[in-house]
C-alpha cells in the first residue's frame, strides 16, 4: 500500500479503519489487554505534567486520550483520526471529559486546523507504519511540524520490528532532538515496544 498514490491509500485506510471500528468498541483490546495497559501507562508517564496542549494522531477509540486527560486535567487534549467510526468510539469512551476535543482529519492538511493554537505535546502511538513509508511520514507530519510550539515534546510508541526506523524518520521530519529511547516489556510478557521521547 505504501506505493499507492496518497489519495488512494488514504481512502483505503479510512475504509479499513471504519470496518475495524464497526466490529466493536475495542477492536484491538487496548482497554483490556495487560500489555496494552502497560504500554499506555509508559506513554502517559513520558508526557510532562506541565503540558498545556496535546495532540494525538490516530487516536482510534480514545484510550490514550482518556488516560492523558486524567494525567493533564488542565490541558487541552485533541485526538485526530482518519476514521469517523474511530472518532465515534472515542467520543463514547471519553464522554464526560471536558478537556478532550476530537476531530476527523481525512488528509494531512486537515490536522493543523484541529489545533490552531499549536501543541506542546504530540503523541504518535502505533500509527507511523500506516502513513506509507518515509515519504508518507513526511507528507503527514510535514504539516504538523508547524503546529509544534517551541520546546514541544513528542512521544512515540510502536511495537513493530521497524519501530527504530519509523522513529528516526519522524525525528528527522519534525527536526527533533531525542531525549530517550528504548524497548520496554511488561513483566512476564515477551512482547515489547519502542518508546521514544524527543523535543523540538
Amino acid at each position: 500500500m505504501s506505493r499507492c498514490p496518497a489519495r488512494v491509500r488514504d481512502a483505503a485506510l479510512r475504509r479499513i479503519f471504519d470496518s475495524t471500528h464497526n466490529s466493536g468498541d475495542d477492536p484491538w483490546s487496548v482497554d483490556s489487554d495487560p500489555y496494552e495497559v502497560f504500554k499506555r501507562q509508559e506513554l502517559v508517564g513520558a508526557v510532562p505534567t506541565t503540558s498545556r496542549s496535546l495532540l494525538e494522531l490516530g487516536c482510534s477509540i480514545g484510550a490514550n486520550l482518556r488516560d492523558l486527560a486524567e494525567h493533564l486535567p488542565d490541558a487541552e487534549i485533541v485526538g485526530c483520526d482518519v476514521s469517523p467510526k474511530a472518532i465515534e468510539a472515542a467520543t463514547r469512551l471519553t464522554e464526560g471529559l471536558p478537556n478532550i476535543r476530537l476531530a476527523v482529519t481525512p488528509a494531512p492538511q486537515d490536522i493543523p486546523r484541529a489545533v490552531p493554537s499549536g501543541v506542546d505535546v504530540l503523541v504518535l502511538s502505533e500509527v507511523l507504519y500506516y502513513m506509507g513509508g518515509s515519504s508518507g511520514i513526511e507528507r503527514t507530519l510535514g504539516p504538523v511540524s508547524g503546529s509544534l510550539l517551541p520546546g514541544a515534546t513528542v512521544v512515540m510508541v510502536h511495537s513493530a520490528d521497524d519501530a527504530p526506523a519509523l522513529h528516526e524518520t519522524a525525528v528527522r521530519v519534525l527536526h527533533l532532538q531525542v531525549d530517550e529511547t528504548g524497548w520496554r516489556s511488561p513483566p512476564g510478557d515477551a512482547r515489547s515496544f519502542l518508546i521514544t521521547r524527543a523535543h523540538t
